[in-house]
């Protein structure tokens, strides 16, 4: 807040605004064209079918907060011969409130990580070491009364994080994993003629004997067959939820 102020006092209210006018813009025109225009941007492209959307969307914003900002920051010169602004206490108000906006923003942005690792470590015991300061930070926040309210805030939807704690379940459990395998939702996935041929490579499936799964994203016939649009399509098409629930449930007696 206090350093937000002092930069709206010399710059002006406009200038100080300009970030977060620029936000606002950025995301309601994503929300209304975004995933449009990463099909449109990227259609007849190699870029991964399943990316188009978040790229189209990321790409976008960064060009509208972009515009935005250059226009606000524009507007909001000095017009005076001294060069100094007009409205410095005004700006020093309203730069109080960016400051405190943007801290929003990044707090959002630390409690969404930590809801990450939260599930990671319901599933596996321990998040990831990117993942703790993040879970450190919410539960300081949960640990006081005044604060305990923002722990509870996740940007996070529900739906992903249930399904991002089973999958790393069903990877913890030996039995559940080659229950995964045997499912027909499975097999036809594992059928389609692009991924067939990865199942007979011996070393994809050393791979996946060792859980590699850093190896296995990186190796160059799995990122091609992640550029293979029909497989991609086939994958969306699926039920993950449901499949990971039926190889968690175990064998029906």
């Amino acid at each position: 807040m206090t350093v937000a102020a002092a930069r709206g006092m010399r710059q002006g209210p406009v200038r100080a605004l300009a970030s977060v006018l620029a936000l606002v813009a950025s995301l309601v025109v994503c929300s209304a064209g975004g995933a449009a225009f990463g099909r449109l941007l990227f259609d007849g492209t190699q870029f991964p079918w399943l990316l188009r959307e978040a790229a189209g969307t990321l790409l976008l914003g960064s060009l509208v907060w972009l515009a935005v900002f250059g226009w606000a920051w524009w507007r909001g010169r000095s017009k005076g011969a001294s060069g100094e602004p007009e409205s410095p206490v005004s700006g020093a108000i309203v730069g109080c409130w960016v400051g405190i906006a943007w801290f929003g923003v990044a707090l959002a942005f630390v409690l969404a990580l930590a809801g990450m690792g939260e599930a990671w470590a319901s599933a596996r015991g321990r998040a990831p070491a990117l993942l703790r300061w993040p879970v450190r930070v919410k539960s300081a926040l949960a640990a006081w009364p005044g604060t305990e309210p923002l722990a509870r805030f996740d940007l996070v939807p529900e739906r992903p994080r249930r399904i991002l704690d089973k999958a790393l379940r069903v990877l913890r459990d030996p039995k559940a994993f080659r229950r995964l395998q045997a499912d027909d939702s499975v097999r036809a996935i594992a059928a389609h003629p692009s991924f067939y041929p990865l199942a007979s490579d011996s070393e994809l499936r050393e791979m996946v004997r060792r859980h590699d799964a850093v190896g296995l994203l990186s190796h160059p016939r799995v990122l091609a067959l992640i550029e293979d649009e029909s497989f991609q399509r086939r994958l969306a098409e699926t039920d993950l939820e449901s499949l990971l629930d039926r190889a968690l449930a175990g064998p029906a007696r």
